[in-house]
């Protein structure tokens, strides 16, 4: 546990500004959304080993998400992503035979921030992952409303995120409910970020990176001991930082 942690705050002291809810390619925490967004006009690409106790719960293994995300406007985010899944044939005795990861869930996912953050308010954000889904499908639909404030204190910044969120199919409610969670950046380092969060079923947590301003990788720990995480190339189409 120990060894798992210091790795994670190395990360954290080569880490530059980055934040994201980086399997499904949106700003956010880890696992929990937040009313954070990425800069205006970003666009990502990148892949996520998504551990099986944060994969839907329609899935008993650990898998990969791939997607393709934009924030065209500094209110909105959209992004595509798509889910292994493992294909289940049943052979001539009639036993089920795993035959890899060759089928994909898709879905589309979008967050509008309606009330960006002021010095006596937080952000405000409405969020759906999965817009469209048909039959049982629905692996990963959830619906959300998220709040960020930040608080600057002797040059550290510290950032409180709380959203309610709901998702569609029963067999995912264990995530149902109040999440959230706390990040930090240090006053000696501003561009690097803590995560602690908690999605309604555990404590995460993680790291984000952002190397050479296009690499971004995150690193995290489900419930302090499965390695969750990813990483995705970034270009501003604005040509901004």
């Amino acid at each position: 546990m120990i060894r798992r942690l210091t790795g994670l705050l190395l990360c954290v002291l080569i880490a530059v500004n980055c934040n994201a809810q980086a399997y499904l390619g949106m700003s956010g925490l880890i696992h929990a959304p937040s009313a954070e967004m990425t800069p205006e006009a970003d666009a990502r690409i990148g892949g996520y080993f998504l551990h099986k106790s944060l994969a839907p719960a329609v899935l008993s293994y650990s898998t990969g998400t791939y997607y393709l995300s934009i924030t065209p406007f500094s209110w909105i985010e959209l992004s595509y992503e798509c889910t292994m899944l493992k294909t289940i044939l049943i052979d001539d005795e009639g036993n089920e035979v795993e035959k890899g990861f060759i089928n994909k869930d898709r879905n589309f996912s979008a967050k509008v921030r309606p009330i960006k953050e002021g010095k006596y308010w937080p952000a405000v954000a409405l969020g759906v992952n999965d817009v469209y889904s048909s039959g049982r499908s629905n692996f990963v639909t959830n619906y959300y409303m998220a709040l960020s404030k930040h608080i600057m204190q002797y040059r550290n910044e510290w950032g409180m995120h709380v959203a309610y969120r709901h998702w569609k199919r029963a067999d995912n409610s264990k995530w149902n409910g109040l999440v959230g969670g706390i990040t930090f950046r240090p006053g000696f380092a501003p561009e690097c970020r803590a995560v602690l969060e908690y999605n309604a079923d555990a404590v995460n947590v993680g790291v984000d990176c952002l190397l050479w301003r296009r690499l971004f990788v995150q690193a995290a720990l489900v419930n302090g001991k499965h390695f969750t995480g990813g990483l995705c190339y970034r270009l501003n189409l604005l040509g901004k930082s």
